[in-house]
């Protein structure tokens, strides 16, 4: 897929929108991110294009409104894509939940199809069950890689402030 609106449109084609609502995630508002509230939760699949339009990684998080600083959360789900950070640091790949990312390929709509039957099989075997285990800020908290919470910066210091001490 040369751009974006080839690479949404071929999503559109494999029918992805139609299995994540199915799944209780509703579409964001650019079409390419995913997300399902629970409460104070939010389960975010975030579809990022890569260069060159030769493939698609997907981030995925829990996360909290709280957790975005700079975000005017009377506005939500406008303007999330853009304020969403991974927080987890976490990625969808061939070989399920990881902290490397994974180039998705999107060359051409046959790869986008294999591609999202694969995702679609990680989506209900590793990942639903990956977010309903994240049920309180602690669980959030221990989700997050370490790299993240332990980085000595102010973010992890945020972190622990919003989920483990408010």
């Amino acid at each position: 897929m040369r751009n974006v609106s080839e690479l949404k449109k071929a999503l559109k084609q494999t029918k992805f929108p139609e299995f994540m609502e199915r799944l209780r995630f509703e579409k964001g508002p650019n079409g390419l991110w995913f997300y399902r509230s629970r409460g104070i939760l939010i389960d975010v699949l975030l579809i990022q294009p890569l260069a060159g339009g030769n493939g698609m990684r997907l981030h995925l998080s829990t996360t909290t409104l709280d957790l975005l600083t700079d975000f005017d959360r009377d506005r939500f789900p406008r303007g999330f894509y853009s304020a969403f950070g991974n927080v987890s640091r976490l990625f969808l790949t061939k070989k399920g939940i990881r902290f490397a990312g994974y180039d998705w390929p999107t060359e051409d709509e046959v790869q986008v199809r294999e591609s999202v039957l694969k995702i679609c099989e990680f989506v209900r075997s590793d990942l639903i069950p990956w977010y309903n285990n994240i049920r309180t800020r602690k669980d959030l908290y221990d989700s997050i890689h370490d790299d993240v919470k332990y980085d000595n910066g102010s973010f992890s210091e945020h972190l622990v402030r919003v989920l483990l001490v408010e």
